[in-house]
């Protein structure tokens, strides 16, 4: 990382630039003061050797939040308390939102919910979301050995964690997509 200090052109992908932020905004890691810093000072130029996504969404319903809780083994859900409250408060806040878009009589709005970081359940979700990797999701939920099928599950299971850690990290927002009421971020 001294090398890279003393660099004073920077060329690094996207991704790594998206990561290191993230990181960043919830002290987790140092590698973006090192993207920054040349020498003794600011870096005046960083490459990114993509083009940077304008628009990225995460979205979780109340159908995702409820097959998360379903399917988590016990042991599980005692190793990453804040992580299963992460999913329970957002479960909470779209069941309240059901119930009062059942009693309106007009159309629904998307309203603006909540902003800001919550540094405990990032953490935990990105902890949950490591454990839940290592599991054979197709033995514990259809008694079965087959990879496509484990695949599809452990993928469903981490964008959904992956999505409510994006929600918890940034401004989100309610809609009514179709017939689900649905938590939505745009970043």
């Amino acid at each position: 990382m001294e090398d890279l200090r003393d660099t004073q052109v920077l060329v690094i992908t996207h991704k790594a630039y998206e990561n290191s932020l993230d990181r960043f905004q919830h002290d987790l890691d140092w590698s973006w003061k090192n993207y920054i810093t040349y020498r003794k000072s600011k870096r005046r130029l960083i490459v990114i050797d993509e083009a940077l996504d304008l628009v990225r969404s995460s979205q979780v319903k109340l159908e995702d939040l409820n097959y998360v809780l379903g399917v988590i083994p016990q042991d599980v859900k005692d190793k990453h308390p804040y992580a299963i409250l992460a999913f329970e408060t957002a479960k909470q806040t779209l069941e309240k939102i059901h119930e009062i878009s059942k009693k309106s009589t007009g159309p629904d709005r998307d309203k603006i919910l909540s902003g800001g970081s919550y540094q405990k359940p990032f953490s935990e979700l990105n902890d949950l979301r490591g454990d839940l990797r290592n599991y054979r999701w197709d033995k514990i939920l259809n008694e079965s050995h087959d990879d496509h099928e484990n695949t599809r599950i452990r993928e469903r299971l981490d964008k959904i964690i992956h999505d409510l850690t994006e929600l918890f990290l940034n401004w989100n927002y309610f809609s009514k997509k179709g017939k689900f009421n649905t938590l939505i971020l745009l970043r």
